[in-house]
């Protein structure tokens, strides 16, 4: 039983040694360190959020750039295509309907 309790201590003594470093394998450093990882939910490691803190998180107040350029590039597309059917539109009316209704 000693050398079980023996073990066991060592093992809690290296565990809270390397606990939010690089070498810890399970709780990702960066969250702990921070409090924000760049692979959020995706990330491989666990992310422990305390149950009371100083910090005040603010989640999803930062956007990636890339997100953001997406979003306007896809907005431009929307709009480009509004533009193309209305063109479209007014073209076929011409095409088909008689001057004086138009």
């Amino acid at each position: 039983v000693t050398r079980a309790a023996g073990w066991v201590a060592n093992m809690a003594e290296h565990l809270a040694a390397i606990h939010g470093t690089e070498r810890d394998r399970v709780n990702c450093p960066f969250f702990f360190k921070i409090g924000a990882c760049r692979h959020g939910d995706r990330c491989s490691r666990l992310h422990n959020r305390p149950t009371i803190s100083p910090t005040l998180l603010l989640r999803a107040m930062y956007q990636r750039p890339a997100n953001e350029v997406a979003a306007i590039e896809a907005e431009k597309q929307k709009q480009l295509e509004q533009q193309q059917l209305q063109q479209q539109r007014h073209q076929l009316q011409h095409q088909t309907l008689p001057r004086r209704f138009i």
